[in-house]
């Protein structure tokens, strides 16, 4: 059939499809002169064919991003992937990425309509939004969609790469550049989708990977790259260093597979011969070093490839092309309104003309993203976080400053970046900021113009500059009166001079991965503290500070990189200063020292660090300093200490001044780590509190435990890690959680009936005295494929146990098929199940026999069959190491039995009865309408949302809408292919001074989109939304009845609402931009929501997130100690805390509470956790407490023992 497909319905596909999309970002590094740019541009010259219509030519394209001298990008876009394995390669330049997206969800849209893409006719009249560019640009991707699906639909081969799906790839070049150097490690730590491409050369560096790399050549030297972190380092360091970055080990999928070294030679033939043996030695050598550090696996196969072997570089281009297309392990199933997102994000960006806007705030992206696609906050986050992991854009919610905005265009970002670092010689600010790394703000202001503020924030959260006040910057033998900024990678002139004595400290880092140059983030936190200033010096290795005594004694710290080693070197000009003085000074640095590196180690894995002073005897080692005593010292340096001439004492009287009593002799902050000495006694002082709490556990559950008070402190004991079960569901919609006690060998039934479920346990599946956990979740949509001829007609349930049963569970799920006097539809309901660990989406279900439906209830049950000798454990279930079981993915399906036909169920009845035999299935199904009121202003606005009738969904919809005034459901069937409300319908009450004004005209549901709510491609649930509003003399109370048309049996709503007092009609007309307050829900216990209470808890806490975390920062091992104890968190938080992942802890245990006492417990068990602390911690404690009481109006009881 012949498909038109007008603005209207190209919006609906819009923001209802989703594609599946591979994205990922392959960071291109290497060591200087090692041919990766020439190999990587031959690949993509042999991959990339151009039409011969193209308006650009292939040079264009490349050099669109490109720089030689610091950053290239390549945007591209592959059609194609499994199962043929066949791929198509074009530039994503010029929108391609977005219009080749959403041709994607377009091929696949006009196949489920059973339509031809030679049929489909584009209508571009009308409009789809009141703003000019938002409505501009929908009209732009639908010209150019329409454009380029003319041109597949004469390719066969074109349209089934389409189907298959596409990968989007940014590629990044990574040259020889100081910026770059600091900026990489920090920005792929937030890009989680990223491949690295490591290249050396087999010549140059094969046989000196234990020097430093070379670079004496004439351009290196003339930009000052001679002066880098790059050459503090052995060539062996920095292809490791390159092989790790961005490394997370907390993600599930082996890492190490992401890393492809390649050595590149000169040779004509590298099959045997010279070349090989150096390749083997080579590989050996990095290999050894590799496993050393414990991270051999990132460089396991380490590729040779020749530029003048045509063999070797074909077989290298091969092998290049797979690593970035192997087995698509970014895959993604993204909406399309996601892509429309970034795509308008871009193309406002470009029309900013010569200053392009290359950052945005947060807020104003979403307050678009909100109106226009309806997006809710979770959505958008969850689309910045996407577009972040391959690249695309950078948002760092991570650091607190920056989690308010979103860095849009990563390349035009590095060119700021680069004249920062690279300023040109006739520019004012050029001698100071080369020689000596500072340039004034107004000088910065220049160059950065309107991004200036936002941009040095973020330079110098990334530790690349510091901040300096006025008359804190001592230049030319003057304070400076102007705030400036200190960049040290911007200077090129030489190194400091060597031979100083060993009368200083030294900051020594340990790790694989290491900071660029980490000057200026130790003189930020220098800077930062009182008495302290910098003194301008002109050595690139070199920062100088200034210490402000309150008897004008001049203090000199000199801080001399050195890569793995920095020298901190104290300076007394006047033999009468203070030991306090110089104690005071020290303490300083060495503080600044960890808080740098504290924050750097949370971007950079595996980082030690340690702090101390040389050995004073001949061929001494080094003293590593403990901050607590000098025990460790040898005699010489006893000795040493006691000399009138030795600064060590400073520093070792400083160490032990500083507030470090927690940290150890190598702090891995990341980790939080101890020695072993620590590690050994907390390990057995843990086990002994755990020994106490479980012998407490067992008699309390033996006395007290039943199914209806159970225990919040036993919930969140076994929660994490049932859960964990669960946590491999990926692209699914999750409706609720929920945690079930089982107990004893007498028969039980889990009653879930909110959600649709039933589960029954037999008599005898436990001995008397156990319990078992079961956590069970319902989903309402995901990446499901069931077999063909059936749909889904209920929700998805999974469910995990702590243990096996010894007999099978009773699973009753509930479906939306009416069976009342059709008794013969039953044959045709049939259960189905997928397994939850799967190697790649979607999840593919397949029908299971023993399953029976009732025409006397809304539910069918089925008991899984299982194993000859475990009968409980299915063939699809996962049995983990703790003998906990998950269980498939159940769901009941409607199977036609049509002449191996899919019934559609938008289909109109067939004139021919050979086509398609009716089952009645599509006339049988019920269905369910929920309206909705909010006030808006002047208006109230009325939605109404139409859905299968399964509570699931209903409950997942009453949640997306927990805050409006909630009117009564409606059920029906529907009759036709589109149901229809009719706002024109006679009335029989006045409405005088009333307007009803739908949003959409005319306010159609059409049953395909209401049946498939929740499947892939329908993320949300259709509605129609109306406004309505009332003039000063308007009947005071509107009852207007809207007929749904299209139904089996004749439904009416009815709108009621009252006409606004003359006080909120005054403030809506005098334009205030405040929200009026929703209409208060009365729940279920006590007079309170327990869900708006939930919702209030954890507002509180959102609210204050800043300023409780910069005190509880401070004690969080002991506060995750206390946690730990009352239940509240795992123990792997408890290993590794942060203030988020215990506040996170908190409310996912809090999200399954669903009464008033367990709620209350809860919270009090947190808040005496942080009162027994003490200290700034109490205050925080009741601080929060206050805030709880207030915002719940007393409605919780949140009393503290002491008051």
């Amino acid at each position: 059939p012949k498909l038109k497909i007008s603005m209207e319905e190209f919006k609906r596909i819009i923001l209802n499809q989703k594609v599946p999309v591979a994205l990922c970002l392959v960071a291109v590094m290497g060591l200087p002169d090692c041919n990766k740019t020439s190999i990587l541009e031959s690949i993509l010259r042999e991959n990339i064919k151009l039409k011969e219509t193209a308006t650009r030519n292939f040079e264009e394209y490349m050099t669109r991003k490109k720089n030689p001298d610091g950053l290239s990008i390549y945007e591209l876009c592959v059609l194609g992937g499994k199962p043929y394995d066949q791929y198509s390669w074009s530039f994503a330049t010029e929108q391609y990425g977005a219009i080749f997206s959403i041709l994607c969800g377009l091929v696949r849209h006009i196949a489920l309509a059973k339509s031809d893409i030679k049929r489909v006719e584009f209508l571009s009249d009308g409009h789809v939004s009141q703003n000019k560019l938002v409505d501009h640009h929908f009209k732009l991707l639908m010209g150019k969609a329409a454009k380029q699906l003319k041109d597949i639909s004469m390719d066969e081969k074109k349209e089934a790469l389409f189907l298959n799906g596409l990968t989007l790839a940014n590629i990044m070049d990574v040259g020889v550049n100081k910026a770059l150097y600091d900026f990489l490690p920090i920005m792929l730590s937030f890009c989680r989708g990223h491949l690295r491409l490591v290249f050396f050369s087999l010549e140059r560096d094969g046989p000196k990977l234990d020097e430093v790399p070379d670079l004496s050549a004439d351009h290196y030297s003339r930009r000052g790259d001679n002066r880098l972190a790059l050459t503090m380092r052995s060539r062996l360091n920095c292809i490791l260093h390159f092989a790790t970055l961005g490394h997370n080990p907390k993600q599930k999928e082996d890492d190490s597979k992401r890393t492809l070294v390649v050595a590149s030679s000169n040779s004509q033939s590298v099959v045997a011969g010279f070349s090989s043996q150096l390749h083997k030695a080579a590989t050996d050598k990095i290999q050894e070093e590799a496993e050393k550090l414990n991270i051999k696996k990132f460089v396991s196969n380490v590729a040779l490839v020749s530029i003048n072997d045509a063999d070797s570089l074909k077989k290298a281009k091969e092998e290049i092309t797979k690593f970035i297309m192997k087995e698509q392990i970014f895959q993604k199933t993204l909406p399309l309104k996601w892509i429309f997102l970034h795509s308008f994000m871009v193309s406002v960006q470009q029309k900013e003309g010569a200053m392009k806007a290359i950052i945005l705030k947060k807020r104003e992206v979403y307050d678009y993203a909100a109106k226009e696609l309806r997006m809710d906050e979770e959505d958008f986050e969850n689309f910045l976080v996407t577009f972040t992991d391959f690249g695309s854009i950078l948002y760092m919610p991570q650091f607190r400053d920056l989690r308010d905005i979103v860095v849009v265009d990563i390349w035009e970002f590095v060119q700021f970046l680069n004249e920062l670092i690279y300023p040109k010689k006739e520019k004012k600010w050029y001698k100071d900021l080369t020689t000596y790394g500072i340039i004034k703000i107004s000088d910065a202001s220049e160059i950065l113009k309107k991004h200036m503020e936002i941009f040095i924030k973020i330079i110098i959260t990334f530790g690349m500059a510091a901040f300096i006040s006025k008359e804190k910057a001592f230049l030319n033998g003057r304070f400076l009166t102007e705030v400036c900024y200190y960049l040290p990678s911007a200077r090129i002139d030489k190194k400091s001079p060597s031979g100083h004595s060993n009368d200083y400290a030294f900051l020594k880092i340990e790790s694989p991965n290491f900071p660029a140059n980490i000057q200026a983030s130790i003189s930020h936190e220098i800077m930062k503290r009182q008495n302290f200033y910098l003194i301008g010096n002109e050595s690139f290795d070199t920062s100088q500070f200034g210490y402000c005594t309150p008897s004008g004694c001049p203090i000199q710290i000199t801080m001399v990189y050195g890569g793995s080693q920095t020298k901190l070197i104290l300076h007394i000009n006047d033999a009468c200063t203070g030991m306090h003085h110089c104690v005071s000074a020290c303490k300083g640095v060495i503080e600044a020292c960890c808080d740098s590196l504290d924050k750097i180690s949370n971007q950079i894995q595996y980082l030690k660090y340690s702090i101390g002073i040389p050995c004073s005897a001949v061929d001494g080692d080094s003293h590593l300093f403990n901050f607590k005593d000098d025990s460790d010292l040898c005699q010489a340096c006893i000795r040493s200490i006691d000399s009138t001439i030795s600064c060590h004492k400073y520093w070792i009287e400083a160490a032990k001044m500083c507030n470090k009593g927690s940290k150890t002799r190598m702090s891995e902050s990341t980790y939080g780590l101890k020695t072993k000495l620590l590690e050994k006694d907390a390990h057995i002082s843990k086990l002994m509190k755990k020994k106490s709490q479980l012998l407490e556990m067992i008699t309390s559950l033996k006395k007290q435990l039943t199914k209806e008070t159970r225990s919040v402190k036993v919930q969140s004991n076994y929660l994490m890690r049932l859960m964990d079960d669960l946590e491999c569901l990926s692209d699914v919609q999750v409706a609720e959680k929920k945690l079930f006690l089982i107990q004893g060998d007498k028969p039980q039934l889990m009653n879930w009936e909110k959600y649709g479920l039933r589960i029954g346990v037999q008599e005898g599946s436990l001995l008397s005295s156990e319990t078992v956990e079961a956590a069970v979740v319902a989903l309402v949509g995901g990446q499901f494929e069931f077999p063909p001829n059936t749909v889904l007609v209920s929700a998805v349930y999974a469910v995990s146990l702590s243990k096996p049963l010894l007999k099978r569970l009773k699973l009753e799920i509930q479906h939306c098929i009416d069976l009342t006097g059709r008794p013969d539809l039953a044959q045709c309901l049939k259960f189905a199940i997928a397994p939850m660990s799967t190697p790649s989406l979607p999840y593919l279900f397949k029908l299971v026999e023993g399953g029976e439906f009732s025409s006397k209830s809304g539910y069918g049950f089925i008991q899984p069959k299982g194993k000859e000798d475990k009968e409980l454990i299915d063939e699809n279930s996962i049995l983990d190491d703790s003998g906990s079981i998950a269980s498939p993915l159940v769901s009941a399906v409607a199977a036609f039995k049509s002449m191996d036909q899919t019934e559609l169920l938008d289909k109109p009845a067939s004139t021919e009865s050979h086509e398609v035999h009716s089952t009645g299935m599509k006339e049988a199904t019920n269905y369910a309408g929920l309206i909705y009121y909010e006030e808006k202003h002047a208006e109230d606005l009325v939605t109404f949302i139409a859905a299968k009738k399964l509570d699931a969904l209903l409950q997942f919809i009453e949640g997306k809408h927990s805050k409006a005034e909630m009117g009564p459901n409606v059920y029906f069937r529907i009759a036709s292919p589109f149901i229809e409300l009719n706002l024109n319908a006679p009335q029989k009450k006045s409405f005088k001074g009333w307007t009803i004004e739908p949003h959409t005209e005319p306010c159609k549901l059409f049953q395909r989109d209401i049946f498939n709510f929740g499947d892939k491609d329908y993320s949300l649930p259709p509605s129609c939304l109306i406004s309505v509003y009332s003039s000063p003399d308007a009947v005071p109370t509107l009852h207007y009845s809207v007929p749904v048309e299209g139904v089996a049996d004749p439904v009416t709503l009815n709108i009621h609402r009252s006409r606004r007092t003359a006080h909120l009609t005054a403030v809506a007309a005098s334009g205030s931009d405040e929200a009026t307050p929703a209409p208060t829900k009365i729940g279920r216990e006590g007079g309170i929501d327990i869900k708006t209470a939930r919702q209030k808890i954890k507002e509180v806490m959102n609210k204050n997130h800043s300023n409780y975390a910069d005190i509880l920062e401070s004690s969080l091992n002991e506060i995750a100690n206390k946690l730990f104890e009352a239940g509240i968190i795992t123990r792997q938080v408890q290993k590794s805390p942060t203030y988020e992942s215990i506040t996170s802890s908190f409310l996912s245990v809090m999200n399954l509470l669903d009464s008033k006492s367990d709620l209350e417990k809860h919270c009090m068990k947190y808040l005496e956790a942080l009162f027994s602390i003490g200290g700034p911690i109490e205050f925080v404690a009741n601080h929060l407490r206050e805030k709880w009481t207030a915002a719940l109006e007393g409605a919780l009881q949140f009393e503290h023992e002491s008051n």
